[in-house]
């Protein structure tokens, strides 16, 4: 998330860390809260696909980390 954030290097690392916090706290509140545990894991991979190939776009046009 760090890499398509715009500003800075240092600020975008840092709003990407802080918001990662937030996402993590509403991924364990709703892990609990929901009766149907394969709805959390289904939205939690689909997550993680989407950022992966974000990843790998935001690679392919800039290669350098």
């Amino acid at each position: 998330m760090a890499r398509i954030l715009p500003g800075p290097t240092v600020e975008a690392t840092q709003a990407a860390t802080l918001s990662s916090f937030a996402v993590y706290a509403a991924m364990a509140c709703w892990a609990f809260a929901d009766r149907q545990v394969w709805r959390v894991w289904a939205f939690g991979a689909l997550a993680c696909a989407a950022l992966a190939g974000a990843l790998a776009l935001s690679l392919q046009m800039e290669p350098r980390l």
